[in-house]
């Protein structure tokens, strides 16, 4: 990590206490930290779905923005695709138009599902769970989002921060 100019996670590595040991003990210890299932919000999401932006929530530009700040050394998602994946992606045109798409449908609320049904909406809201040891027994549960979806967040987020700095 520091030959990639990464101290600070390089720092905090060597800091670490570690993962918790990948035990029956730990995912027991994990699950009772997990909030309860929520009920279904399936009338929620239909009503989410007929509201559709009258443009496009990202343009080109602000994807591809967004792939280049993205920062190189990040923990890959359920997927395995880390951000020097999209990178690597975007070195070609065909690859530029199919991350474009793909970020600006996360960014729409149309990517992974299938308007019929929510059936593949944990394709892009899953994440990865990973438990670190705080010392004797206790756990710290890290989740680690997929990354496109991550992107598409940041993207959103530098695109509106003039909007969200006023209301702030």
């Amino acid at each position: 990590q520091v030959s990639d100019g990464q101290v600070g996670k390089a720092a905090a590595t060597l800091l670490s206490a570690g993962k918790a040991p990948a035990s029956q003990a730990t995912a027991d210890k994990l699950a009772a930290m997990q909030f309860p299932a929520r009920p279904s919000q399936r009338p929620a999401q239909i009503n989410a779905r007929t509201h559709k932006p009258s443009r496009s929530v990202l343009t080109a530009e602000q994807v591809l923005a967004g792939v280049g700040k993205a920062p190189r050394g990040s923990c890959a998602g359920p997927s395995g695709w880390r951000y020097e994946h999209v990178k690597a992606a975007c070195e070609h045109d065909e690859g530029r138009r199919g991350i474009v798409i793909i970020v600006s449908r996360i960014a729409e609320g149309e990517f992974g599902t299938r308007p019929s049904t929510a059936h593949n909406a944990h394709i892009i809201s899953s994440a990865r769970l990973i438990a670190i040891s705080r010392g004797g027994d206790k756990i710290r549960p890290v989740a680690v989002g997929e990354c496109l979806r991550r992107l598409a967040c940041s993207c959103m987020v530098r695109a509106r921060r003039d909007v969200i700095e006023k209301r702030c």
